[in-house]
């Protein structure tokens, strides 16, 4: 039920526009992967039910130019605008802020996402146009916000919250995590402008339309390149019933037949998820659809059961091919589990994705030889080669100086431009072992008749051979 506010705002929540820079990397391996920030949509969906006025604009993928953006904010007039922003995306939100502040010197301007999580202080001070940061999980903080009604004195005592005053960043103690994530309202879909936008990789997906879903947070791993600030080590997960309910609206609003499941590790509770799979058995329409997990977690049963329920790839984080990189980058995994997942996964007939890292910590010629050799050795249909990149947060970006040397600015950490040198490494080393992985895997006849059988599409396979065609530019440039 909708209460109405003690004081009532328009409010835009919204992603920051891409610059070229940002989008360039990735036109080979994601394919032009794109999806809506669930987390916005939820906060949308909150800020509704208080009683405000709420919009949702995904400017990231909706490629407008700067000027178009600030056009559309300015014919809105909201009073807050509040931005999601990854670490690569942290300037160009940040430019974004300080444009809003100078077109409309009152609106409120808010940030969040896992950058400012990792590093409240420096992100406030470098990024002005911001009035209010939010750490971690932003549901009840800014649920809380919205409340105050804008009364300094009552926002400032927000848990979650950093702001300046005095010249300085203050930042509050967190918010505990949220215990039952049930209680999260389903995202305000209904709000997006246009489901068009949303172009999955052509590779990616097997049937149309095709969405996305999170259906737990946190993360028990402790890899070394990974920052869990956002949503912890414990993993806490919707029910199979609230899973279902979210499949069920989405299947009502946009007649999706395909989801993509972004969980860090879908499987991690066998129970939970042969329940899921049970439900969606039970469902008068078959649902295709995909997911993430970790090789030490999957066994035949369950993959079996995943497989009958319409899940026809799983994509795993092997990371590297020698097992002292493993060791080294706190992986938790071997080889040997490795090989017999994929070993299950073929004998099952699921698609297998491989996710590979290379300019780890410790990393030699040989090492990447050992990736490449696994690369080609597994029963693979999909590899993402990504270089490792000390995001803020992680325990890499927090000793980076131990292992190497980090390179560049905020705006540069993705995994697809090389943002970090370990020691003993050369960049035209690393470049070549990144662009040798793919051509390796992809110029293979097997992996090239695999392609055309799962791309029957004339339109699909032209998307992707346009694709494969700037990559191979980037390839040549690399080698």
């Amino acid at each position: 039920m909708t209460c109405m506010p003690a004081k009532k705002f328009k409010i835009l929540l919204a992603t920051p526009p891409a610059r070229k820079k940002e989008k360039a990397e990735a036109v080979f391996t994601e394919g032009g992967s794109a999806f809506p920030s669930t987390g916005l949509l939820i906060l949308a969906e909150i800020a509704r039910q208080a009683g405000h006025d709420v919009f949702f604009r995904d400017f990231l993928n909706e490629g407008l130019e700067p000027g178009a953006v600030l056009g559309v904010i300015g014919d809105l007039r909201p009073d807050i605008v509040a931005i999601s922003a990854n670490t690569d995306m942290i300037l160009s939100a940040a430019g974004l802020a300080a444009q809003v502040k100078a077109s409309h010197a009152g609106t409120v301007t808010l940030l969040g996402g896992p950058h400012v999580t990792a590093v409240p202080v420096e992100t406030m001070e470098s990024c002005g146009g911001f009035d209010y940061g939010f750490i971690g999980e932003a549901e009840n903080s800014f649920a809380e916000f919205l409340a105050a009604g804008m009364a300094e004195d009552a926002i400032r005592g927000i848990r979650g919250l950093c702001y300046r005053r005095d010249g300085a960043v203050v930042v509050n103690e967190r918010q505990p995590f949220i215990a039952d994530i049930d209680t999260l309202p389903l995202p305000a879909w209904d709000l997006i402008p246009d489901m068009g936008i949303y172009k999955p990789a052509v590779t990616n997906h097997r049937r149309e339309p095709v969405f996305s879903l999170i259906t737990s947070r946190g993360c028990s791993g402790q890899c070394l390149f990974c920052d869990r600030g956002v949503f912890g080590n414990r993993i806490r997960m919707h029910s199979a019933a609230y899973v279902l309910r979210m499949i069920r609206r989405l299947r009502e609003q946009f007649g999706i037949n395909e989801l993509v499941f972004y969980d860090d590790n879908m499987v991690y509770d066998k129970s939970r998820l042969l329940e899921i799979c049970d439900c969606l058995l039970r469902e008068p329409e078959p649902l295709s659809w995909s997911c993430s997990a970790r090789v030490d977690r999957v066994d035949e049963e369950m993959l079996t059961q995943m497989k009958r329920a319409g899940c026809w790839q799983i994509s795993y984080g092997i990371e590297s091919g020698s097992p002292e990189i493993l060791r080294k980058m706190k992986k938790g995994i071997t080889l040997e589990q490795v090989r017999r997942t994929a070993a299950l996964m073929r004998k099952v007939g699921m698609s297998m994705r491989g996710y590979f890292i290379i300019g780890n910590p410790g990393e030699t010629e040989e090492t990447l030889r050992q990736t490449l050799a696994l690369i080609l050795e597994l029963p693979l249909d999909d590899v993402q080669v990504e270089y490792l990149t000390p995001y803020p947060g992680t325990e890499l970006y927090r000793e980076a100086g131990r292992y190497g040397t980090m390179r560049g600015d905020w705006s540069s950490m993705n995994s697809y431009m090389m943002n970090f040198l370990p020691h003993g490494m050369t960049e035209a080393m690393l470049s070549d072992y990144f662009y040798r992985c793919y051509r390796s895997f992809y110029l293979r006849p097997r992996v090239i008749m695999h392609y055309c059988a799962r791309l029957k599409n004339p339109l699909k396979m032209a998307d992707l051979a346009v694709k494969y065609f700037k990559f191979k530019m980037s390839a040549t440039r690399g080698s």
